[in-house]
């Protein structure tokens, strides 16, 4: 919200779903403002005061199962303000550690 920008990352590719999720997040920002007309105020208009990239350089997925871990993970990277660079590859070690993080309460500082 600070920056005003959203970044569509999409680890199955499909890059054609960008518009239906921008409009759905658009109703969701306008909703905030209707509510709450609070720090959000200068965000009147919506998604239109935004800049929106669509990144697709976002790690790929190759299969159907592993969304969940991918988006985990893409948060996990980007809010340590690392770039994803992990891999379908990386999954099975991405399960594992999610579910140590799990079992101790805590995130762990990433091997990258």
């Amino acid at each position: 919200m600070k920056n005003k920008t959203i970044i569509y990352n999409d680890s199955m590719g499909n890059q054609n779903s960008a518009g239906t999720i921008l409009s759905n997040i658009n109703s969701f920002i306008e909703g905030i403002i209707k509510h709450e007309k609070s720090e959000v105020q200068d965000a009147q208009n919506g998604i239109e005061t935004f800049t929106v990239h669509v990144n697709k350089e976002y790690p790929k997925q190759d299969n159907c199962s592993d969304c969940g871990v991918f988006t985990l993970k893409g948060i996990d990277y980007i809010s340590r303000n690392l770039v994803p660079n992990f891999s379908a590859n990386d999954m099975p070690y991405f399960r594992l550690l999610i579910t140590h993080e799990l079992i101790l309460g805590k995130l762990l500082t990433p091997n990258v």
